[in-house]
């Protein structure tokens, strides 16, 4: 299949919140994923890229206090 500049960049934006060793993995999945759809447009591409990256995403540990640390809003007036 061949993606545009464009879709990889997405594509390559959606892997940031993903382990670096699990970055290729995902971005092939999506591949593949997009390969079954008879066409390929902006609605398509979201849809795919969050469907797979809900199978590649592991979310850090906070309530052992592991992880990125929560922030709070502060309340305003």
């Amino acid at each position: 299949m061949r993606l545009s500049e464009i879709e990889r960049d997405q594509i390559a934006a959606a892997s940031r919140p993903l382990l670096p060793e699990r970055r290729a993995l995902f971005a092939q999945a999506v591949e593949v994923a997009l390969a079954g759809c008879p066409e390929v447009g902006a609605g398509v591409l979201h849809r795919t890229i969050c469907e797979v990256q809900r199978h590649f995403f592991d979310p850090p540990d906070t309530a052992r206090g592991k992880g990125a640390p929560i922030f709070h809003r502060r309340r305003f007036r």
